[in-house]
């Protein structure tokens, strides 16, 4: 699991898998779908993952984005 920076928007879409953290320094954690919410589509430093699981299982603290993640 390893912390990737996009360079741009265009980087992110190509790069990013589902799940995304957002893990830009002074930010707060918050897990996104890729595309699920203005701020899924175009983060800076993020981990990513293959599978809503993969991202549970995970090490870092994180909180849900309320847009991505509609309940």
């Amino acid at each position: 699991m390893n912390t990737k920076i996009s360079q741009s928007v265009k980087d992110f879409q190509r790069d990013a898998k589902k799940y995304v953290i957002n893990m830009l320094r002074g930010s707060s954690r918050t897990l996104h779908i890729k595309n699920g919410c203005y701020w899924g589509e175009r983060i800076h430093e993020y981990v990513d993952f293959d599978s809503l699981e993969e991202a549970e299982s995970c090490s870092i603290k994180y909180k849900k984005c309320k847009s991505c993640f509609k309940e």
